[in-house]
């Protein structure tokens, strides 16, 4: 869905402390990783890591460093493999472009790689290979949805009882028998962090009005004659 600033909206506002949330250490459980979201948590993360490095020491430096990267998608899926009792990573697949979407907003801490002078959100052309190797070497199960994953994900996890791993603000958005853990505050290295559920960032509003506002505040506002070219 990608509702502008969504994950200002959530982490600064509606829910500023996660003290109060129940801690879950996804060890022996079912989880459910948001392939394209992971990728670009890990790599957001690793960008972040080379600002306080030397530029020898950098990864994602001039020429990019993939062998290690290599390594730490590698350490991290294993330990999902390794403590999950079933990990299944879920990629979107061919996704119709919105043609009355709100434009995303230009935000510096978003922006993860310069191509050609200009900064943008975008992974290094090579690091998907990668990451769908390492993902077969594990042996982990992937999946591609004929659209977006979103949906596919939620679904898998109510039928699955399993717990969905991601970065993706808008799993906020959906009412889930198991809940959300997002990548913001999972320790990757334990395999703990706050569990999400859809009261826990909007209270008492139930999932029928969370989905009718999250529909209006995603789209920009067209006109009435716009409006009936669409229904049309």
């Amino acid at each position: 869905m990608g509702i502008p600033f969504a994950s200002s909206l959530i982490y600064d506002y509606l829910i500023q402390s996660i003290d109060h949330l129940k801690q879950v250490n996804l060890t022996n459980q079912y989880v459910i990783i948001d392939g394209n979201s992971f990728m670009y948590s890990i790599y957001k993360t690793i960008v972040i890591d080379d600002k306080k490095k030397q530029a020898s020491q950098q990864l994602t430096r001039t020429p990019f460093g993939y062998d290690g990267c290599w390594k730490i998608f590698r350490e991290t899926l294993s330990l999902f493999k390794e403590k999950c009792s079933n990990v299944i990573v879920v990629f979107d697949g061919i996704i119709k472009s919105n043609s009355y979407p709100r434009p995303p907003p230009y935000r510096p801490s978003g922006l993860y790689s310069v191509f050609d002078g200009k900064e943008e959100k975008r992974l290094p052309s090579l690091l998907r290979h990668e990451f769908l190797i390492i993902l077969r070497q594990l042996k982990i199960k992937i999946i591609v949805a004929r659209g977006e994953a979103d949906p596919v994900i939620v679904g898998m996890a109510e039928k699955e009882k399993a717990y969905i791993v991601a970065a993706d603000s808008d799993y906020h958005l959906y009412e889930l028998s198991q809940g959300f853990v997002s990548l913001r505050y999972l320790n990757l290295k334990t395999l703990i962090g706050p569990n999400f559920q859809l009261a826990d960032i909007f209270g008492h509003i139930d999932k029928a009005r969370v989905a009718l506002w999250a529909t209006i505040i995603a789209n920009k506002f067209v006109s009435f004659d716009e409006l009936k070219v669409i229904i049309n």
